[in-house]
């Protein structure tokens, strides 16, 4: 959702809050600046629940 324009910009923290709310992939706001964090793929996520079952 967050393209690389608004990436680079600074938010106020309620306006990324309100974006996060219906975006498709996870951020993390650090001092005003927004980044993409990693996130895992549907494999990787049934692996973990399966580990966890172990």
């Amino acid at each position: 959702m967050f393209d690389s324009p608004i990436a680079k910009s600074q938010l106020h923290h309620q306006d990324y809050l309100e974006l996060e709310v219906n975006a498709e992939d996870r951020h993390e706001y650090i001092d005003g600046e927004v980044i993409l964090r990693p996130g895992g793929t549907p494999n990787h996520n049934q692996m973990l629940a399966t580990s966890m079952l172990l």
